[in-house]
């Protein structure tokens, strides 16, 4: 890697900022392990943009000196008493030998990550580049794109970077200085703060997770389900003929469900009526005495992953694993991670078009109090840490133009597509990081 011991280190200051300057330097007083340069910002209305064009400055000269990787730190760079440069080094050493483009000391927010070594994290997305080791691979590919004046920095390098890693515990936040001359949003008094706060509260759930379910493997499915058939109750407002209509041919030919339509109870805000359709459901199931049901909107649809095979396998090892309930496809998962080969785990699952529901759950879901601002499937994901995703998934929702319950859905064609497209792609992504980095362990 580079020549010496010393980690070549670029710091990022725009000229009027004496006092940022003043406080980054601090940082990196009395450790020699870091090179430091201080790079003048390029300064442009556009805050972002600037930063851009001073990154692409400084991995002009790394690439002229045959620098292996350089670390560039914006000047609200903090170390966190986390730091030591055992970690940083070996986490150094350990991204690059898993052929990294991008590793950071610590991210304000991610979307998907995975622990694939001790304090080494994959992320699929990032926010946060006050201090990122960028790799010499990487190099070519930042300074050959066109970067639009409505990007930012973050996204930028996230997707032209393929293999993105953080260190945790992290060893860098961003001090609030109360502005910031890059990212509007920031502009907020102890804003950043929460950021960094609420991401590595994330990955300590997502570690804690991973750990659970790695000790409590699923167990290996041998039933035949030849002549079973679950309790699937489907929720229709009487007057959309249309989606019953369409739901029912959904079922037919699929003698594996024993199909009950249920009249949605009707209120002016639609999530309400849906929230105590469903309870309606759980006390139906109750008397009737069902172990678990599946509960359907009436714009459900099936994917051509569908298989009653696959679906009931699912079941059974999701039940295995503490399931309360299970959902057959999600418009937005948040911290999702593997948890099986067809599984995820998510912190909050998005959509209730197909849930299968354990009587586990059952007085849970008719125990919560509730108000207007209800919403079923944040209200599903927050009374219980105990749930999971089939994937790839086996049901979307149909689109019919309107929504009864989601206003975001009525704002025009193909929203709802598009966001159990993203969700689905980027569960594939994580899947993929997955088998590559996790499966050998």
């Amino acid at each position: 890697m580079n020549k010496g011991n010393s980690i070549p280190t670029y710091i990022v200051n725009l000229a009027r900022r004496p006092d940022r300057k003043e406080h980054v330097l601090n940082q990196f007083k009395d450790k020699k392990e870091f090179d430091v340069r201080v790079i003048e910002a390029y300064e442009h209305k556009i805050g972002s943009y600037g930063f851009w064009r001073t990154i692409t400055s400084i991995l002009s000269i790394a690439k002229e000196n045959q620098h292996e990787f350089v670390l560039i730190c914006e000047d609200d760079h903090e170390f966190t008493p986390n730091y030591n440069y055992k970690l940083l080094n070996e986490s150094i050493l350990a991204a690059y030998a898993l052929n990294a483009d991008l590793l950071c000391g610590g991210v304000s927010w991610f979307n998907g990550a995975l622990p694939v070594r001790e304090n080494l994290y994959w992320i699929d997305a990032y926010n946060g580049n006050q201090f990122i080791v960028i790799f010499r691979k990487l190099f070519d590919k930042i300074l050959d794109s066109v970067f639009y004046s409505n990007e930012t920095t973050d996204f930028k390098l996230s997707m032209l970077a393929s293999q993105k890693f953080f260190i945790f515990p992290f060893v860098s936040i961003q001090k609030d200085f109360g502005y910031s001359d890059v990212t509007l949003a920031n502009n907020t008094p102890n804003y950043i703060s929460t950021l960094f706060q609420d991401s590595s509260n994330a990955v300590i759930t997502l570690k804690s997770v991973a750990e659970f379910f790695h000790k409590n493997p699923a167990k290996r499915c041998n039933i035949s389900f030849e002549n079973t058939s679950i309790p699937t109750y489907i929720i229709n407002l009487s007057e959309r003929t249309d989606r019953r209509a369409s739901i029912i041919n959904e079922f037919k030919g699929k003698p594996e469900f024993d199909v009950k339509i249920i009249n949605a109870i009707k209120h002016p805000i639609g999530a309400v009526g849906l929230w105590r359709t469903i309870q309606k459901i759980i006390h139906l199931a109750i008397e009737n005495e069902d172990e678990i049901i599946v509960i359907c909107e009436d714009d459900h649809q099936f994917t051509t992953q569908y298989s009653k095979d696959f679906l009931f396998k699912n079941i059974f090892e999701a039940y295995s694993q503490g399931a309360d309930y299970l959902s057959g496809g999600s418009g937005g998962i948040h911290h999702p991670i593997p948890i099986s080969p067809s599984r995820f785990w998510g912190a909050e699952c998005l959509s209730t078009q197909f849930i299968i529901i354990y009587k586990r759950f059952f007085s849970t879901i008719l125990n919560e109090e509730y108000d207007e601002s209800v919403r079923a499937d944040i209200i599903l994901s927050e009374i219980t840490s105990n749930k999971a995703v089939i994937f790839p998934f086996i049901s979307t929702q149909k689109e019919f133009g309107y929504s009864d319950v989601t206003d975001l859905h009525n704002l025009g064609s193909d929203v709802v597509l598009n966001l159990f497209e993203k969700s689905e792609s980027k569960l594939q992504r994580i899947r993929l990081a997955h088998n590559k980095y996790c499966m050998d362990e």
